[in-house]
């Protein structure tokens, strides 16, 4: 039973006689209990991605936060375009075959008609189930060759940050020159002078 104003349900809700329980079924759309809560104004300590979680909750009952969609324009769900994707192929599927089934069922029709031999009506209507499951099926395939799937785009392999030392991977490299002069450590320096050997001499003596 649907109530035109709130004073109606208020006088209904008073009556003696109460109604009959019965399983409760979501109404679709917009419910005017569903406008009220949508025009409550949210705490001010919310963010604004809080706000649109809480809203959209609140439109779409028991779907997973995860597959909310952001808020905030050009960032990409690949949940919501993949459904996108199965929407837009869904509608161009819709328009390939009212436009083309017409005249493939004609084509199987005329054939069947064709063959056939005595009462056509009769004879037609046990074999029009069967001609137009056909129809269907081969719309369908057509429909499969004109508008073959495209592949999935593969991703770039991740590159390498570094190179491993001493890998058999990594390509080889010149070799490295080292200046070892600076870790020689120079001979001590002779003085030079010289010597008269008759000094030499009287030291003997003494």
């Amino acid at each position: 039973m649907v109530f035109k104003s709130n004073d109606k349900l208020f006088e209904h809700s008073r009556l003696l006689e109460t109604c009959q329980v019965r399983n409760f079924e979501r109404p679709e759309g917009l419910t005017e209990r569903l406008e009220v809560n949508l025009k409550k104004r949210r705490k001010t300590t919310f963010s604004e991605e809080e706000k649109w979680i809480a809203l959209f909750k609140m439109l779409f009952p028991g779907v997973d936060e995860g597959s909310i969609p952001s808020p905030y324009y050009g960032k990409k769900y690949p949940q919501w375009e993949e459904q996108a994707a199965l929407g837009r192929h869904s509608s161009r599927y819709d328009q390939y075959i009212e436009r083309e089934l017409p005249a493939i069922l004609q084509r199987r029709l005329e054939y069947a008609v064709a063959g056939l031999v005595g009462p056509l009506e009769s004879q037609l209507r046990s074999q029009l189930q069967d001609i137009v499951r056909e129809s269907q099926a081969e719309a369908l395939h057509s429909y499969r060759i004109t508008n073959p799937p495209r592949p999935a785009p593969i991703p770039p392999s991740p590159k390498r940050s570094f190179e491993s030392f001493g890998s058999s991977t990594s390509s080889p490299s010149s070799p490295v020159e080292i200046d070892w002069s600076a870790f020689i450590v120079p001979s001590p320096r002779m003085e030079h002078r010289y010597v008269n050997p008759q000094d030499i001499e009287r030291g003997r003596r003494q």
